[in-house]
């Protein structure tokens, strides 16, 4: 018999099936793969059937089909386009010299190749069409069906309304199996179709979210060697140390990831904001210590760490936003320490002589360690890729991101990673209007588990028939799902509208007395002290809750003289 039908019409699905449907009728072995020669296919046939190859496998598998006190055997062979003609034809002989207790389906999806492949069938085989897709009905309860045994939690249930049941319809032509694998992208997050084909996004779907942390690090050359140079300085006593690179470039993430490889050898301290003065700065760091507030605090941590043989590392971000007076306090507790505390600052330098003259003015000055090297391409598309991966992005976002694309944004962002970022989140909301052209690659085997195969002509389907389906070439189906998905995180990172490219950013240093939880444009950036908080120049909504509960809704206007924010009542 050979089975035909377009991808995603459930040809896979119903191979997979006829072992239950034709138990005590045959035994039945499921062949994925059909571009082998017909030795090989007979030998995946054995292991599929769970038997050893005794010899030659065509003997083994044809002495196997004649014994006559066993059930006949039939081979459900996929993808049998791409068989080799020859393979066909060694088949169709082996069948006709068991006298039919060696049965074929063959399922084949349009190709050149399948014409040639259906004829090495012989004049003997059984032509059956599989091509009739889903009604709207079918389409919404086969969904609906999914998504209730997928057990989902609300918030993403709640996505199969009406509107997207049309679209995952409209979308998917009917087809079973690209119907749900469309389904599943919504469930897993991604992109929901509309009737239109434009693509409605979840509020918690954000893979490019703007994070330093270090578990979204992604290796290249330029930041590897930027470590190494940070850890042998710091193994080599050096007390201060300055990193110097560009806005976006990635200084504060490389302060954490080095914290990381420097655990259990160094103390460390990362300090986000140093925009204070001296006696105000002491203060900050000595609660972020969980220390006793006071004159000495920060000495006292670091000779006591020192005499547990773990130095202590002090990480200053954003060094430009440090008063000149406090820069010189931490100078001084550097050299009072004696080389129990070491501090790292990370710098812009912009050209306008600070922070750059205030470090070097120290005595002795900060080794410069640079950290200047934009992204190549190939680093680019290695980023995009991770950040794709680690927020699980559905397929039509990550076609959205072809080779021809991450190259187009590489030239965009100059290679800074954190244009780079804002481009490619740019182009994730863009998918809501100009959705990519995707096509189906997730198979769903029997049982209630996922298992993912290299097929995407399938779709959760049940055959109803007997034997008798198999000698008159007629073909019954039940769409079910066997599928059972765990539940899915309710993560919700904000999603915020981006400025145009050409926009100017700034970085800009926020502040409350004693702390705020502050969002800006709808989007929560924490708790005060926040410095390096990238916004473009011109107005903001802003709105905070100080620690006594007070709320503060007002207006900022941002521009490069105006950086530095206190939030007062």
């Amino acid at each position: 018999m050979a089975l035909s039908g377009p991808d995603g019409i459930g040809k896979t699905r119903l191979l997979l099936d006829l072992a239950g449907v034709l138990e005590g009728a045959f035994r039945v072995a499921y062949v994925p793969i059909a571009a082998l020669p017909a030795r090989e296919l007979a030998a995946w046939a054995l292991g599929a059937l769970e038997l050893d190859v005794q010899g030659d496998p065509a003997e083994t598998l044809m002495k196997l089909a004649n014994e006559p006190d066993d059930l006949p055997l039939l081979l459900a062979i996929d993808e049998a386009h791409a068989m080799p003609p020859a393979s066909a034809r060694q088949l169709a002989g082996w069948s006709a010299a068991t006298n039919g207790r060696l049965a074929l389906i063959a399922a084949f999806t349009p190709d050149p190749r399948t014409p040639r492949v259906r004829m090495s069938l012989g004049s003997e085989r059984v032509d059956v069409a599989f091509e009739r897709p889903l009604t709207p009905d079918e389409a919404n309860a086969l969904v609906l069906q999914f998504v209730e045994r997928s057990d989902p939690l609300p918030s993403r249930r709640a996505r199969f309304d009406e509107t997207t049941l049309s679209g995952l319809f409209a979308t998917s032509g009917g087809l079973p199996g690209r119907l749900i694998d469309l389904a599943l992208n919504v469930l897993e997050g991604g992109p929901a179709p509309n009737a239109d084909r434009s693509l409605a996004l979840a509020e918690d779907f954000d893979p490019f979210a703007v994070t330093a942390g270090a578990e979204a690090y992604v290796a290249r050359r330029a930041t590897e060697d930027t470590l190494a140079t940070l850890e042998r300085e710091l193994e080599s006593d050096a007390p201060l140390l300055t990193m110097i690179g560009p806005p976006g470039i990635g200084k504060t993430q490389i302060m954490r990831v080095l914290a990381d490889r420097l655990s259990g050898r160094f103390q460390t301290l990362h300090v986000a904001y140093g925009s204070l003065e001296p006696d105000e700065l002491e203060r900050w760091i000595a609660a972020l210590l969980g220390a006793t507030a006071g004159a000495g605090a920060l000495l006292d941590h670091a000779r006591n760490a020192a005499r547990a043989g773990t130095p202590f590392l002090l990480m200053i971000d954003d060094a430009g936003a440090v008063p000149a007076g406090s820069l010189e306090w931490l100078h001084a507790q550097v050299v009072s320490s004696e080389g129990a505390l070491r501090i790292i600052f990370a710098a812009t330098d912009s050209g306008d002589g600070h922070p750059l003259a205030a470090l070097e003015a120290l005595d002795p000055a900060p080794r410069q360690i640079p950290l200047s090297d934009p992204l190549d391409a190939a680093e680019s598309e290695a980023w995009v890729a991770a950040r794709l991966r680690d927020a699980a992005a559905p397929e039509p976002v990550r076609k959205a991101f072809d080779a021809r694309a991450v190259r187009d944004l590489h030239h965009q962002a100059a290679g800074n990673p954190a244009e780079l970022g804002r481009l490619a989140d740019e182009r994730v909301r863009g998918l809501q209007a100009n959705p990519p052209v995707t096509r189906s690659t997730r198979q769903h085997a029997t049982g209630s588990h996922p298992e993912p195969e290299p097929r995407s002509d399938d779709q959760p389907s049940r055959m109803r028939g007997t034997a008798t389906w198999i000698l008159f070439g007629g073909v019954t189906l039940l769409a079910l799902l066997a599928l059972l998905l765990p539940s899915l995180t309710d993560w919700r990172p904000s999603v915020t509208e981006r400025a145009p490219a050409s926009t100017e950013w700034v970085s800009v240093h926020i502040n409350a007395t004693p702390w705020a939880q502050v969002v800006i444009d709808g989007r929560e950036l924490g708790t005060t002290p926040l410095g390096n908080v990238q916004l473009a120049i011109g107005p903001h909504q802003l709105r905070a809750t100080l620690a006594d509960g007070t709320l503060i809704e007002r207006e900022i206007h941002i521009d490069s003289d105006q950086r530095h924010l206190v939030i007062t009542r």
